[in-house]
Formats: C-alpha cells, structure tokens, sequence
C-alpha cells in the first residue's frame, strides 16, 4: 500500500510540474508575440509617417490648393483578432486620423 501512495504522489508531482512547464512556455510564447506585434506595429507607424511627411513636403515644395493629403489606417493581427476585426480595426484608426488632418 505505501508503495501505491509513493508512486500517486509522484505522479501527482509530476503532473503539477509538467503543467507549470507548460504554463511558463505559454507565458513566454505570449510575450514573444506580444514583443513581435510590438514591432510590427513600430515599423507600420514609421512607414505611415514617412508618408505623411512626404505629403507636407510635396505640398510645401508646390504651393497648389487643395493641398494633398492622406489619412493611413492600419492595424496589426493580435492573437485574439480575426481578419474582420483587423479591418475594422484600420478603419477607425484611418477616420481618427483624418478627422485630425482636417
């Protein structure tokens, strides 16, 4: 009988330390992507600001009326979000941009 109570007890061991194993490679997997989508979006900032900076430029540089511009909306997948979320998701980001444009 003790030898069936030693081995539940490890195996209940084990088991709670396989899950705590796995509960740390998820919590560093999570925080990988979240670094990644971190990045992602960084990049997209940067690209819809050297657009919008070649828009002031343009109309710096040619003194026309209207003036061009241009309202960028982007949105980067989480984890969480499905491509309809993602579109909408750049569509309020691109209307709160224009409405500061204007």
């Amino acid at each position: 009988m003790a030898g069936i109570k030693k081995n539940s007890t490890q195996l209940m061991k084990s088991s709670q330390d396989f899950l705590q194993k796995k509960q740390k490679e998820k919590h560093h997997q999570d925080f990988l992507q979240k670094k990644q989508l971190q990045k992602q979006k960084a990049i997209t900032e940067g690209v819809c600001s050297r657009i919008d900076e070649k828009f002031k430029e343009y109309n710096k540089n040619h003194k026309i009326y209207p003036h061009l511009k241009i309202s960028l909306g982007f949105a980067v997948k989480d984890v969480e979000d499905d491509l309809e979320h993602i579109f909408r998701k750049a569509d309020r980001r691109m209307y709160r941009e224009k409405d500061s444009v204007c």
